[in-house]
């Protein structure tokens, strides 16, 4: 009786018609997929498509009536602007074009995001009765055992923070956030996750990180990819002055990661080590892959806590308790050719060596 129920109200509201779901990059493939599922049990038939900027040349899309597009990178929209012009399109996020009515209907949920919300999100959408949306705060901080805070409750003192998209939370994909949180507390270190959106900069939220002027966590792990705001995390990272160590997650499958002699691919290099690298944060280190879905590598993540751990301590410490090691780069080789691809590593040495002394 139920699903006839269902039947007769899809057929009311016109939806034999075919509806596909585009999402792309840089959302986590989790989020479609929980899109899909989501669709499946109100009783939808959707399709759903998987977008990255290299597929735009070969671009081939399901025939639909209305396309549901989540693609914050501005050349995919144009893209499928220009593939599916004369179809309705509806650009949830961001949410810059399409039906208006389809539109006010579907984004207060869909902007909070969710399993649940997405649920009902597909019932407002095929005239179904759905509860209100459940707002998920835009910014905040996030325990694995605790759920999402909007502040950073007490008792996590000087943690170790882990940077990650809001995206990887709407899509219930946190597992590598997960695993880091879960570690660094073995290792008896506290830590929370902080997540905020693709395309905003840490420092507008760095209220929620520095009180009184000091900063609440005591070292930051990044799983972020900075390519929106990049000017943005750098300044942020100056003005909280802690140690930010990069976590990397390998695009492919654990298993591929572990065969391959090379390890991150050359068109990686720019995202995860180059951009990272100008912004303040070190000690590059794979994490956990992304397909099927996003997965932690538990020995990475175990090397990567405890150096983060042993970042922590040093600030225990007196300077003139801190043993240094200097290694320099000698190109071209040769015991009396101390070069460094000709830069004056003599006199930065001793800058470098006057400047510690300095300061104990």
């Amino acid at each position: 009786m139920r699903l006839l129920f269902l039947l007769l109200v899809l057929l009311s509201f016109g939806f034999a018609q075919k509806l596909v779901l585009v999402v792309s990059f840089p959302n986590p493939p989790r989020k479609l997929h929980l899109l899909l599922q989501s669709a499946q049990e109100v009783g939808l038939e959707v399709q759903g498509v998987y977008l990255r900027a290299e597929d735009l040349k070969s671009l081939q899309l399901p025939e639909a009536d209305i396309y549901l597009v989540d693609t914050p990178p501005e050349e995919i929209r144009k893209a499928l602007q220009e593939k599916l012009t004369g179809k309705r399109l509806v650009f949830l996020s961001p949410p810059t074009a399409g039906d208006p009515q389809v539109l006010s209907k579907l984004l207060p949920y869909y902007s909070s995001g969710g399993r649940e919300n997405f649920k009902n999100m597909f019932k407002a959408f095929a005239g179904l009765p759905a509860g209100p949306p459940r707002e998920l705060p835009a910014v905040g901080f996030y325990h694995p055992a605790r759920g999402v805070m909007e502040n950073l409750p007490q008792d996590f003192e000087k943690p170790l923070l882990v940077l990650f998209h809001r995206s990887d939370l709407v899509a219930e994909n946190t597992a590598i956030v997960d695993s880091i949180i879960v570690q660094s507390e073995r290792e008896g270190l506290p830590a929370v996750g902080f997540y905020y959106p693709e395309t905003e900069g840490l420092r507008r939220h760095l209220h929620k990180l520095i009180l009184e002027g000091r900063p609440l966590p005591s070292v930051v792990v990044n799983l972020r990819l900075m390519y929106f705001a990049y000017e943005e995390e750098k300044k942020a990272f100056e003005e909280l002055a802690l140690p930010v160590l990069q976590g990397i997650t390998y695009r492919g499958r654990k298993e591929d990661w572990k065969k391959n002699p090379q390890g991150i691919s050359v068109t990686s290099i720019p995202f995860h080590f180059t951009l990272p690298e100008y912004m303040g944060a070190i000690d590059p280190t794979v994490v956990g892959a992304d397909q099927p879905l996003k997965e932690p590598l538990l020995h990475m993540v175990e090397n990567l806590v405890k150096r983060a751990k042993a970042w922590r301590d040093l600030q225990s410490l007196e300077n003139s308790q801190k043993k240094i090691a200097i290694v320099y780069y000698n190109y071209p080789p040769g015991e009396r050719n101390i070069l460094a691809s000709n830069l004056n590593v003599i006199k930065s040495l001793e800058l470098l060596l006057k400047t510690a002394k300095d300061r104990g």
